[in-house]
């Protein structure tokens, strides 16, 4: 088998296997959701209208409340996630130069085609890192800006000393 045949389904694999797992996680988010609807149905159905305002109004009923798709997502994961992938691009257009750098002085056709691949593809993939840390910097500046890295709880606010007390 050529080597650009194997390349190119191992990276239709990869694709497959990424699109596979968001997949899962957005079913498993809806299966969550449905879940506590159902919840939610079956108390207002079984309980005293009192009772159930009681409940939600309580802390646990606020938590139940709390659905996947209502939360934000945690800016501060994001730019984490931003920064792990343009490390990874980084380490990886790293890599394609350092062979690069090793196949200089070959003079076998191949090598020297590879040489070309090589900086090429290293090329890109440190572009992409740049761009990563970019959208990375610039989420966390858009961030602070917003003000989205406020505690979201009272446990929150009195454990880093800003509650009462």
């Amino acid at each position: 088998m050529d080597g650009d045949v194997v390349t190119i389904i191992g990276f239709m694999l990869l694709i497959a296997w990424v699109l596979w797992l968001v997949f899962r996680k957005a079913q498993q988010q809806s299966r969550a959701t449905q879940a506590k609807m159902e919840a939610l149905k079956t108390l207002i159905e079984k309980t005293e209208p009192e009772e159930a305002v009681k409940f939600l109004e309580s802390p646990r009923g606020q938590e139940m409340l709390k659905t996947p798709l209502a939360r934000h997502a945690d800016p501060g994961r994001s730019v984490l996630r931003f920064i792990q992938s343009a490390i990874v691009f980084l380490a990886v257009g790293a890599g394609l130069w350092l062979n690069a750098w090793f196949l200089r002085n070959s003079t076998e056709i191949y090598d020297v085609s590879a040489v070309k691949d090589f900086r090429f593809w290293g090329i890109l993939a440190v572009a992409v890192a740049i761009a990563l840390f970019i959208i990375a910097a610039v989420t966390l500046h858009f961030a602070r800006r917003w003000d989205l890295f406020k505690p979201s709880s009272d446990a929150d606010t009195t454990r880093s000393g800003k509650g009462n007390g």
